[in-house]
């Protein structure tokens, strides 16, 4: 048994390690590629490349957020031959609707006479289907207890896409680091799918997983009662990620049209730091997510789930504070500090920016209210942040607020996001109460 612990806690340490470095490199592609294109060209890199990510949940269809669920279930219940089907299937289906995507955006572009976007917008639609079947993928090898082929799949895509967007960028420019970033992400697309093969031949050949299940006769078709529920919960989920992603990523074209390119360079660069924690909050993710998914599954009880959510919350929020402050002396008080003056970063644009990347903890709290199948209050918070937030950009769009208002009024929303979360969280049925499901 002390064996067992002590391996469990290496392995998971040599999760977090992997995945600190992958992460380590995304954040470090986006300083390098900062320093390397000018403000307004990593601006327009970063719209890009946002653009493309906001379009990855689009393309899962609400699939990507059923398997969520779906896989660790498959797993708990021996079936895990299934999943490799099932996600191949998955990621055919989401290639056709990315190409679908790049084949419009190119007529377009060819009908206003603009196609010298051309590589922006392939670009784009390969990031959506990298990010997209990454996603998949990731929900595939986080099902089980043995995180590090999913760690060394991130670390493979960090890697691969810090060299192919640099050398990219030093070669080509903009659009060299966009199709580098592109390139990249496929590449790790493609590690994530054979170190789950991988995973599944070793698992087979030691007889710890049991055969496909009787009534399974084809893995890409929706199979059985469970399947056909978690579709209607999948699209609830889908909508809410696309309401929820829409101040992360479309914030970035929406500034370079409502101001000039170099404040599109700076609010791209103060965005780094949102990257880096909500990164870092993904990470973890795929320990507490599945962790408070499977101790639902299992029976335990909602106070122990609680009180494991709110220490992971808490310590999170206040990591994050430290880091960002951090951050701020080394830009501005060492070596570091020419990117302070490239970017034109100063204390009043930091402050809203610290405060909008601390409430990115949110995305911890989707996790306790999919446990308990509350994914239309999933919903919910992700459309009163969409609103709020787009009601403010209203605002900044018809007075020319500046951009540091712009920033408070991100961080506001996200903030009525989080109280509106924590109120549905706090009002889950304790053990030993009824109620009916809240989902659909």
């Amino acid at each position: 048994m002390i064996a067992r612990i002590v391996t469990a806690a290496t392995r998971r340490g040599g999760y977090m390690a992997m995945m600190g470095i992958g992460a380590v490199l995304g954040i470090l592609r986006g300083f390098v590629l900062a320093g390397i294109l000018p403000a307004s060209g990593f601006g327009l890199y970063a719209a890009i490349v946002a653009v493309g990510l906001f379009l990855a949940p689009l393309i899962g269809l609400g699939q990507i957020e059923d398997m969520r669920k779906r896989f660790p279930r498959l797993w708990v219940e021996g079936r895990i031959r299934e999943i490799g089907p099932i996600s191949s299937r998955l990621l055919s289906i989401m290639a056709a609707r990315a190409g679908i995507i790049v084949l419009i955006g190119g007529a377009g572009l060819l009908v206003i006479g603009q196609s010298d976007w051309a590589i922006a917008v392939f670009a784009g639609g390969l990031i959506a289907f990298s990010q997209s079947g990454a996603a998949i993928m990731a929900s595939a090898l986080r099902a089980g207890p043995d995180l590090i082929p999913m760690a060394t799949a991130a670390l493979i895509r960090g890697s691969a896409a810090l060299l192919l967007a640099v050398a990219g960028a030093l070669a080509f420019g903009l659009n060299g680091a966009i199709m580098g970033e592109a390139v990249g992400g496929f590449i790790g697309l493609l590690a994530a799918k054979g170190l789950f093969a991988r995973q599944v031949r070793r698992l087979t050949t030691s007889g710890n997983i049991q055969p496909p299940s009787q009534n399974f006769e084809d893995a890409g078709q929706n199979t059985g009662q469970a399947e056909k529920r978690l579709s209607k919960t999948g699209l609830q989920l889908l909508f809410g990620t696309m309401a929820a992603s829409v101040p992360i990523y479309l914030s970035r074209p929406f500034v370079g049209l409502q101001y000039s390119l170099q404040e599109l360079g700076t609010f791209a660069f103060l965005m780094l730091f949102v990257q880096a924690v909500v990164t870092a909050i993904s990470i973890t993710d795929q320990i507490i997510g599945p962790t408070l998914i499977r101790m639902r599954h299992a029976g335990a009880s909602l106070a122990h789930q609680l009180k494991i959510m709110w220490l992971y919350v808490g310590g999170m929020a206040a990591l994050i504070a430290a880091g960002l402050a951090i951050a701020f002396v080394l830009l501005t008080q060492t070596f570091l500090n020419g990117y302070a003056a490239k970017y034109e970063l100063s204390l009043p644009l930091m402050l809203p920016i610290g405060v909008f990347a601390m409430f990115q903890v949110a995305l911890s709290l989707d996790w306790m209210l999919m446990a308990h199948d509350r994914e239309r209050l999933v919903l919910n918070t992700s459309l009163t942040y969409l609103a709020a937030f787009l009601a403010g950009a209203l605002v900044v769009f018809a007075t020319g607020l500046p951009l540091v208002t712009f920033l408070w009024i991100m961080a506001a929303a996200r903030i009525l996001q989080f109280l509106l979360q924590v109120s549905y969280v706090v009002a889950l049925p304790r053990e030993g109460t009824v109620s009916g499901s809240t989902s659909g």
